[in-house]
């Protein structure tokens, strides 16, 4: 607390300031927020310990009164009497229901004591039943041999529908590059429907490069063949990949064959024909092996 407005307040409301100074101090109050709060805290000091006539007659009348009576002690043995009965009352009902439930249990434990007691004789027939079961069981035994027939499964794993159908699912990668050409420029190729071949189970590749360089000018194009598998085109993976080489047929076409040594099984497979050196692609297409 600052001493300094502490004592300004403290003389303004004891009337101690001159008539200048108390203007000065109202003209104060409008602009500082802590000369107002230090007025309301000495003016609410002020007010509590004021004297209070009528707290103090009451005070006072009512130690007379205190000292009046204070030789007659008050009459409390009814009232405790009176608390006991009730407390041992509450207690009683308390403990009443806790002691009926163990009474009400007892027959509970005791009845499946007398169905233990009944299983005994149970057990004792039981082997006399038990000798029909036991041939019963080597009657069973030969009826195991008609599950036996497992030949099943090879023909349905031949026949294999689940993988095959997702072997025929497009690929969105290489659905998007599906076209006759697709660089257009110095070369230009054709290329008719591959054929499937039966033994061994593979593509054929038949096709036309149209261009004005010489074969000896030609850059080293490959033909490669991918699944349908979305990782194959993301990895750039392919299960089949070989140079084409050309005979010249004129003087601006070129022919090219090619059959993959590989086995393809029933599927949908994506062809590409790309410059190996700078990566260009000039023709994509599909082709289903069934």
């Amino acid at each position: 607390m600052d001493d300094k407005l502490f004592d300004r307040v403290s003389q303004y409301l004891a009337g101690l300031l001159s008539k200048k100074e108390r203007k000065a101090f109202e003209q104060d109050l409008a602009s500082d927020r802590a000369l107002r709060d230090e007025l309301e805290l000495q003016q609410d000091l002020a007010e509590a310990l004021a004297p209070h006539p009528e707290e103090d007659a009451l005070r006072t009348k009512l130690t007379a009164l205190g000292k009046r009576h204070t030789g007659t002690p008050p009459r409390r043995w009814p009232y405790l009497i009176l608390i006991g009965l009730l407390l041992s009352a509450i207690v009683a009902l308390l403990l009443w229901p806790t002691a009926e439930q163990p009474t009400t249990t007892t027959p509970q434990e005791q009845l499946p004591t007398e169905a233990t007691e009944q299983t005994p004789p149970v057990e004792e027939n039981t082997p006399a039943t038990s000798f029909p079961t036991d041939e019963q069981p080597s009657e069973e035994a030969p009826v195991s041999p008609p599950s036996a027939p497992a030949p099943a499964p090879p023909t349905n794993q031949a026949a294999s529908p689940p993988p095959i159908a997702a072997n025929f699912e497009p690929n969105p990668a290489f659905e998007s590059l599906l076209g006759t050409q697709l660089r257009s420029g110095d070369y230009e190729f054709s290329l008719s429907a591959p054929q499937s071949t039966s033994t061994p189970q593979t593509l054929a590749f038949d096709g036309q490069l149209t261009t004005d360089e010489t074969q000896a000018d030609l850059p080293p194009f490959r033909l490669l063949i991918f699944s349908n598998d979305p990782r194959a085109f993301e990895q750039y993976q392919a299960i089949f990949a070989a140079p084409l080489s050309f005979t010249a047929e004129d003087a601006s076409v070129f022919s090219f064959q090619a059959q993959p040594d590989e086995t393809l099984t029933p599927g949908l497979y994506y062809y590409l024909i790309e410059d190996e050196d700078s990566g260009m692609m000039y023709l994509a297409g599909k082709v289903e092996v069934r």
